[in-house]
């Protein structure tokens, strides 16, 4: 039996993070985060973007923060290295 082939852009995940034109909507911007998380679901961003289990658009919002200054960290050791060479 064939099973019809999914594209990997067409998953949920990257589905929400199609550009779409910007129309200012007045929303809350925590109401946008909760918006996304039920349109792709919190397991589709842990398994795409490998984040740690979080609950609800304020832990998405935490693990994400803290996911940003892990890398941001990451750039000044290597910045401060390299201006040490």
């Amino acid at each position: 039996m064939l099973v019809p082939q999914t594209h990997p852009m067409s998953s949920p995940s990257h589905l929400s993070l199609k550009p779409t034109p910007c129309r200012p909507t007045g929303a809350e911007p925590l109401e946008v985060v909760r918006h996304f998380l039920q349109r792709c679901g919190p397991q589709a961003l842990m398994r795409r973007y490998r984040l740690p289990a979080f609950d609800g658009a304020e832990g998405f919002l935490q693990v994400l923060a803290s996911e940003v200054s892990m890398y941001l960290h990451l750039i000044m050791i290597i910045i401060s290295s390299i201006m040490i060479i």
